[in-house]
């Protein structure tokens, strides 16, 4: 799988406006945009320059899609992940849905159930 292949699988999953980006370090914290490289800024680039809106500054909830862009960097920020998700524990699944590994930057696509 690769970029355009993710970009088709979320237009045939229909996921609508429910759709977060998220870019993380190996061990879970959020990276900003400024803190990566070019081949990762690269493919944040095809999904910003996608059709999709991507939610910002909002929590995810229940049924919310995420493509989580994990970034081959070990890394400490005052946020983790997915430190705000109130949907964590045993009550709840992340199906994943598709991933893929591009030089050395993994890019999941999963839905919080």
């Amino acid at each position: 799988m690769n970029i355009t292949q993710m970009l088709e699988k979320i237009n045939q999953l229909k996921i609508g406006s429910r759709l977060h980006l998220i870019v993380q370090s190996l061990n879970g914290y959020q990276i900003s945009h400024s803190e990566i490289d070019n081949k990762a800024n690269n493919i944040l680039d095809h999904f910003y320059e996608s059709d999709h809106k991507f939610i910002k500054d909002e929590p995810i909830e229940k049924n919310d899609w995420v493509v989580l862009i994990t970034i081959s960097k070990i890394t400490h920020t005052e946020n983790m992940s997915f430190e705000d998700v109130a949907l964590s524990g045993l009550d709840h699944k992340y199906s994943l849905e598709e991933s893929f590994l591009l030089d050395d930057t993994m890019v999941s696509l999963f839905k919080i159930e």
